[in-house]
């Protein structure tokens, strides 16, 4: 079949229109040649004019890579779009781009005849949101500093307590009794010791920045433990029973554990400030299915009303009085989920109550193995 070649006016357009684009493009055919490059795609470091690659075989302009070939080859096939992140580095420093392949079909035919390319820098905007990630962490943490500096005069206290009897006894002669009352207080000194140990560890493991890129794998069963432990110290939960319920097999994630900390911390700060005085908060974790766990925070307070149910995710939306929440919480433990291929929900067990189930993915056995 002939093609019509548009009028020279129409080719300027549309070229005018494609080089106006905020984001580079190119095009290729089924024999990979290259048939449109706008503007954007010939600066930076990686930029090549456009008379010197229109008509060319596209991997003689950016390298062979088998992998990317591939790509196209099952979007030339399934006529699936592909969306994408490349972290690409050079002089400048690394660069994160959203790279969306979109299948194109020219004339009658069903077949895909070209695929286009959208590459958008968006580096800027995942700052920003490590940013706000990092951000609502830190005030996670300033919430429970309040609760952990008491709870650990407690423990301090019993080792002043023993270590000053201790030092007391043994300024005279001993007993063969008073020796055994006196293991018994460094066997208590030794236990506060190690708790104290474990709440400072949780809490800076908490605060550590996690890698920003990259697959992780976790357990979630130590994540709900975790979390468990460190809410335990907030005042928020005092006088509010917390259970923590695991099914004895449960496959690794594919989650960073520290973000995925946030996220449960987050659900029950939110459910702590939900419930009244002896109420009850629940963490559950359990097999979804073959390809997914889910990670549940189940309170008995009132329930969210159906007016506000759709507006709980949404950034800076809270019922907490002025001064008293950021509205982030849940917003950025959204973000979180999605970002590690999970999603996020909100349901209701029955008449009262909240339930928060974070769905997702079970990590590739070898990829966990190898990450251990």
């Amino acid at each position: 079949m002939t093609q019509v070649q548009a009028p020279p006016g129409e080719q300027l357009l549309f070229q005018a229109v494609v080089d106006t684009l905020p984001m580079s493009l190119h095009v290729i055919d089924r024999d990979f040649r290259i048939v449109v490059w706008n503007r954007r795609r010939e600066e930076g470091p990686f930029g090549r004019p456009r008379g010197e690659v229109l008509g060319c075989d596209l991997f003689t302009v950016i390298g062979e890579d088998a992998a990317i070939r591939a790509e196209y080859e099952r979007i030339f096939d399934s006529g699936q779009i592909q969306v994408s992140e490349v972290v690409s580095r050079s002089g400048c420093g690394a660069r994160i781009f959203s790279v969306e392949k979109v299948p194109m079909r020219v004339g009658e035919g069903g077949e895909v005849s070209h695929v286009i390319t959208f590459a958008r820098d968006i580096t800027r905007q995942r700052s920003l949101e490590r940013a706000v990630v990092q951000s609502e962490k830190m005030a996670a943490i300033g919430q429970l500093t309040a609760g952990i500096a008491h709870e650990i005069n407690n423990p301090l206290a019993t080792i002043a307590g023993c270590a000053e009897s201790m030092r007391s006894r043994l300024e005279d002669e001993v007993s063969q009794a008073e020796r055994s009352e006196i293991r018994e207080d460094a066997l208590v000194i030794e236990e506060e010791a190690y708790r104290l140990k474990g709440i400072l560890q949780n809490l800076l493991e908490l605060s550590r920045r996690g890698p920003a890129d990259g697959p992780a794998y976790c357990d979630p069963r130590r994540v709900a433990e975790k979390t468990a432990s460190l809410m335990r110290h907030n005042p928020k939960m005092s006088g509010i029973a917390l259970e923590v319920e695991c099914a004895e097999s449960v496959a690794p994630v594919s989650a960073n554990e520290d973000h995925l900390v946030q996220v449960m911390l987050a659900l029950l700060s939110n459910a702590a400030d939900a419930v009244e005085k002896e109420g009850r908060v629940r963490v559950a974790v359990r097999p979804a299915g073959e390809d997914e766990v889910v990670l549940s925070v189940e309170d008995n307070g009132p329930g969210v009303p159906q007016e506000l149910r759709e507006r709980v995710f949404e950034p800076f939306f809270t019922t907490k009085p002025p001064g008293e929440g950021t509205g982030l919480g849940l917003a950025v433990a959204y973000g979180l989920v999605q970002a590690h291929g999970g999603r996020l929900e909100l349901a209701s067990p029955g008449e009262r109550g909240t339930r928060f189930d974070v769905f997702l993915p079970v990590a590739c056995r070898t990829a966990a193995e190898s990450e251990r």
